[in-house]
């Protein structure tokens, strides 16, 4: 994991409200990018997505008032015009203000950069913004600009599906905007966000719906109790189990959630090259491995349940850079073959899921992953 963390000292220029030159300090704005960005495909297209921190030091409120990323090929590739749907402070509620910071606010910029093809991909990116601020009662504003992020080469990382079947759900899949693609942890002072590429795994009904019957029995869920299969070789390097299963859809849990109880029981397994495997939300006393063992790829490894945080039956899998369900970073990954459409979440008074098919045939796709929402078949 690459870690940054620099001050930012750069050429202040001209405001319109008074030369910026005579500012007595540069702005005093912290910029971190804790991990550089690494290419992944969905849908045929190619995304880089990462995330960078902004903390004002001044000792008054400054207003990002420009921002925008270039990269090699000198395209504008974020601007000041879409980045404020992409802040986020830990005042998830002040979105009206997302371009102001407070003194001392730290807020994060979930950056997510589209390319159509491959050769776009570039090198580096490139970073420019404005801070206007105050100091000792005058008005000045402070350009920032030539801050370079690495981009990793793309080395695409391909696995097996980790279940067998049709209409699968795609949830919290990959998009800028998921609930995994804005969740963190800070553990140890450092953010981990294992959950950017994760997915939550739901297979539907021909009705849109993820169950059939009492919709607070586990057994009504059309995913329950399915087998949980090994994505490639590798070994177990962790086990949890024998935490009790949610009522579904109950708004309540079976155990308290904390840190350890968040996955339920759950399986880690190390595919070698840095990459990690896991599978949350087991069945308790589902498995068929044990810590230590080596696994082939297609094998039987649990079944799939509504233990820890869960609302309904669902698989939660992520690929990471660490045997860790928290302490890592999710990296990209994708699926050696599949098919796939879009579809549409439905809002409605039932509390379980409900999704739109449309009636468009499944398209075939390989060697790469699918985004938020879409609808798989794994043969």
């Amino acid at each position: 994991m690459l870690y940054k963390i620099f001050f930012i000292f750069f050429i202040l220029f001209c405001s319109p409200i008074i030369y910026a030159k005579h500012a007595p300090l540069p702005a005093q704005v912290l910029l971190n990018v804790y991990q550089e960005p690494s290419p992944i495909k969905a849908d045929d297209k190619y995304f880089l997505v990462y995330e960078i921190y902004l903390t004002n030091y001044m000792k008054d409120i400054s207003k990002l008032n420009f921002f925008q990323i270039n990269d090699t090929h000198k395209r504008d590739l974020i601007t000041y015009k879409n980045i404020k749907d992409s802040i986020q402070s830990r005042d998830n509620n002040n979105h009206e203000n997302s371009l102001t910071f407070t003194a001392g606010e730290t807020k994060t910029l979930f950056i997510w950069i589209p390319y159509t093809n491959e050769s776009e991909l570039p090198k580096e990116l490139i970073h420019h913004l404005t801070i206007a601020s105050s100091f000792a009662g005058k008005k000045y504003v402070f350009s920032m600009g030539n801050y370079h992020v690495r981009v990793a080469p793309y080395y695409p990382f391909m696995i097996n599906p980790p279940l067998r079947g049709k209409n699968w759900l795609a949830g919290n899949g990959l998009s800028n905007t998921s609930d995994h693609r804005r969740t963190s942890i800070i553990i140890n002072g450092k953010p981990y966000y294992a959950q950017r590429y994760a997915i939550d795994f739901v297979q539907m009904g021909s009705d849109g719906r993820s169950y059939t019957g009492d919709i607070h029995k586990n057994s009504s869920y059309h995913c329950y109790s399915q087998d949980l299969l090994a994505v490639a070789d590798g070994k177990v390097i962790k086990i949890q189990d024998g935490i009790p299963e949610n009522i579904p859809n109950s708004s309540k849990f079976a155990i308290p959630i904390n840190e350890k109880t968040l996955p339920g029981n759950y399986i880690i397994i190390d595919l070698g090259k840095g990459k990690y495997a896991g599978y949350a939300h087991i069945i308790p006393g589902s498995f068929k491995v044990k810590e230590g063992d080596l696994v082939k790829q297609h094998q039987i490894l649990a079944k799939l349940g509504n233990s820890g945080n869960s609302s309904e039956p669902h698989l939660h899998f992520q690929i990471t850079d660490a045997g860790s369900f928290l302490m890592s970073n999710g990296v990209p990954y994708g699926f050696h073959h599949f098919s796939v459409h879009p579809s549409e979440l439905v809002d409605d008074s039932d509390i379980s899921l409900h999704i739109k098919i449309s009636n468009k045939k499944f398209e075939e796709r390989t060697n790469q992953l699918v985004l938020q929402n879409s609808l798989i078949n794994f043969e």
